[in-house]
Order: structure tokens, then C-alpha cells, then sequence
């Protein structure tokens, strides 16, 4: 900046010559992403709408845990385009919650998911029943190609699934 430049200090300050509001307001409305949770109890699966955010990030429960702090555990959260643009796909599963576990050859991630059998259209509510759904046991190794699957008893509720979560990777 040149200070011998005709610009005042206000004509600086305020970067424009008139006195115009920009209402930035639909920008930053676009950029915000309807956030959703998967809550299951037993038989019964919601989806609820737990608020608003930029990004659409997991929850961290417990990070670098274990005996060699290699463990971190993970609900798993998304936004309003991943649950309607996904739900329609034979072959999607949405995590609920995972645990990835950090060796030195290879990281192995596992999950209790759902398999939703219905296609979800629109949400308009702040809490969805979903009737026709699956639940399972994943795990993903990354030095394999292979994913180890299976269909699980929906006896799952939020005080027992990390133990079922835990329970099905040490049997499988």
C-alpha cells in the first residue's frame, strides 16, 4: 500500500464507495447441513434430527484407547443428501456406531450398521419411524479385500451396543 494513494482511511475501511449491504445470509444457509442420527431401540429404528453444522463429522465416544491406544470408537452421524441420496442402494449400509482399531500393518474398522429396505424419499419430520430395516456386523480390514458380514438379532438398544459391538468382533 502506497500511503501517497487518494484513498482516505474510510474509503480503505469500508472497501466500496457506497454504503451497500450484502446479505450473505443464503450463502451461509447453503454451506449448512441438516444432521441426522440413527436411534435404535430393540425392534424399533428412528431416524432424529439432532441439529445443524457445516460439516457432518462422527462423534467421537472414546479416541486412542487400548492397550496400545490404538482403539478409537465413533457414533456415526449424517447429513440430509447422504441418508436420501444412499438409501435407495441395495448394497449401502449406514454404520451406527464404529470402532477402528490401528495396527502397524493394517487398520481394521468395525461396525454395527443398518440396511434400510425401504427407499426414504423426503424427511419432513424431526423423528422418522423406519419399518423395513436389517442390522449387521461389519468389518473391514485394509490389508484385505475381503468384508466380513452378518445379519445380526435386532436385540441392540443404546446401553448394550458398543458390549454388541465388541461381543461380535471378538466371535468373528
Amino acid at each position: 500500500m502506497n500511503l501517497n494513494d487518494s484513498n482516505t482511511n474510510e474509503d480503505i475501511c469500508n472497501g466500496s464507495d457506497s454504503d451497500e449491504y450484502i446479505d450473505l445470509s443464503s450463502q451461509m444457509e447453503s454451506s449448512i447441513n441438516d444432521i441426522y442420527q440413527f436411534a435404535i431401540n430393540d425392534e424399533n429404528l428412528q431416524l432424529v434430527h439432532i441439529g445443524k453444522f457445516t460439516k457432518v463429522p462422527d462423534i467421537i465416544i472414546k479416541e486412542n484407547f487400548g492397550q496400545n491406544s490404538n482403539m478409537s470408537l465413533y457414533s456415526c452421524i449424517y447429513s440430509f443428501n447422504e441418508i436420501i441420496s444412499n438409501s435407495n442402494s441395495s448394497e449401502l449400509f449406514f454404520p451406527l456406531v464404529k470402532l477402528v482399531v490401528k495396527n502397524q500393518s493394517n487398520i481394521v474398522i468395525t461396525c454395527v450398521a443398518i440396511k434400510l429396505n425401504d427407499l426414504l424419499t423426503q424427511i419432513d419430520s424431526s423423528k422418522i419411524n423406519i419399518n423395513k430395516w436389517n442390522l449387521y456386523w461389519i468389518e473391514n480390514k485394509s490389508d484385505s479385500e475381503h468384508i466380513k458380514m452378518c445379519l445380526i438379532d435386532k436385540n441392540i438398544n443404546s446401553s448394550n451396543i458398543i458390549e454388541k459391538l465388541i461381543e461380535y468382533s471378538v466371535n468373528n
